[in-house]
């Protein structure tokens, strides 16, 4: 487990801070496997399911699909970098934030263990539903396959203590979704 202390700047707060080899290749591993299963999950949704779409969510606002209206590096620099690193950023900075400042106050014996469990899961059950209802404007599959991944990008957030392993699974999710 990652400690964080006081002194620490905001990058290393947020999870950028020097690893071991052995740490970057277990979140590089778990980004795999959390891409990949999504994405196997995704599959067997999109193809065996079917969602009354103009039931449940306006149709398809065009402004959200960018391969119409994108050159492919566009797409591509978007799709594998900027929303990875944003939405991270976004959706789970508060929770590495939140983490830390409660990690001092534990310190200082201002609150309980389990008074900080309970805030940051409360914490990652808020940013999860955030993540969710952006999506939603892509229909109704995109918020359930944005909610799952959600919770696992916030499971991994706790564990390492930092955005990283989320990143990289975002961008390996991302990846044949932006080709495609």
């Amino acid at each position: 487990m990652v400690s964080c202390s006081k002194s620490e700047g905001p990058l290393k707060v947020l999870g950028f801070r020097n690893y071991t080899l052995g740490q970057w290749r277990g979140m590089l591993l778990l980004g795999i496997v959390v891409a990949a299963f999504f994405f196997g999950l995704n599959y067997l949704v999109l193809t065996n399911v079917h969602f009354p779409q103009e039931d449940w969510f306006p149709s398809v606002d065009p402004r959200m699909t960018p391969k119409e209206n994108a050159t492919p590096a566009m797409t591509f620099v978007h799709g594998l970098l900027y929303a990875p690193l944003s939405e991270e950023l976004l959706y789970r900075g508060p929770l590495v934030v939140g983490m830390w400042v409660l990690h001092l106050a534990t310190a200082r014996q201002k609150i309980t263990v389990r008074m900080m469990t309970v805030f940051v899961v409360a914490l990652a059950a808020v940013t999860t539903v955030w993540f969710a209802s952006v999506h939603s404007l892509s229909g109704v599959c995109n918020v359930l396959s944005a909610g799952t991944f959600g919770i696992a990008a916030a499971i991994m957030t706790i564990r390492f203590k930092s955005l990283i392993p989320g990143i990289i699974a975002h961008a390996l999710y991302n990846a044949p979704v932006t080709l495609y």
